[in-house]
């Protein structure tokens, strides 16, 4: 939801040096048009570019699922920004409180948030160099080691329970709705506002 809202940024309408919020509605029309002309284009090539990610799903994907499904492909990345964009450019219309709420504790975290992903790194780099380890059975994806080897321990996030606290902050979001309820709301509100997307 980040990523969307610093989409949501750039693509509203400046004159004279100001934002014009809005306008913003026509800004959203442009980007979907633009996003309908690229997939149209590389379907011409043969290359498939997905329609923007699914709501429901960014709703809760921590930030190590966001990167792990973009990988090194500009489409898929291209996909994830798009639709953050859309489901910030939703909330900003027509929830603009929950998003600010959002943001605002997202904010009041962020000390901590760079404390556990500098952990987080060190704990990775930790368990390669376990891997190596005298002891340590590599089995596909996974391993197993002999009770008295020390296994590092992993940090602990910020927020508990949640692997990231942006995904746990999604909560102000939902407001005791499921994603799915959400994303249908945004999904409705771009069809009320005829902006066309390919799902």
């Amino acid at each position: 939801m980040v990523e969307g809202t610093a989409e949501y940024v750039e693509h509203m309408p400046r004159k004279q040096n100001a934002f014009h919020q809005s306008q913003m509605m026509q800004g959203i029309k442009e980007q979907s048009a633009a996003y309908d002309r690229k997939q149209a284009y590389y379907s011409q090539r043969g290359e498939t570019v997905p329609g923007p990610f699914d709501f429901a799903n960014l709703l809760t994907m921590s930030r190590k699922e966001w990167f792990e499904y973009s990988g090194n492909s500009s489409h898929r990345q291209g996909a994830l920004y798009f639709g953050a964009f859309l489901l910030v450019s939703y909330f900003m219309e027509e929830e603009p409180e929950r998003l600010i709420a959002m943001l605002e504790a997202c904010r009041q975290d962020a000390p901590g948030l760079k404390v556990y992903e500098y952990e987080d790194r060190q704990y990775d780099l930790a368990v390669d160099a376990f891997k190596n380890f005298p002891g340590v059975k590599l089995e596909g994806n996974s391993y197993t080691y002999s009770s008295h080897l020390p296994h590092p321990d992993r940090p602990v996030p910020p927020v508990s329970g949640a692997n990231r606290s942006d995904t746990a902050h999604v909560r102000l979001l939902l407001n005791g709705r499921t994603p799915e309820e959400v994303a249908e709301k945004a999904y409705d509100w771009l069809a009320e506002n005829s902006i066309r997307i390919n799902r």
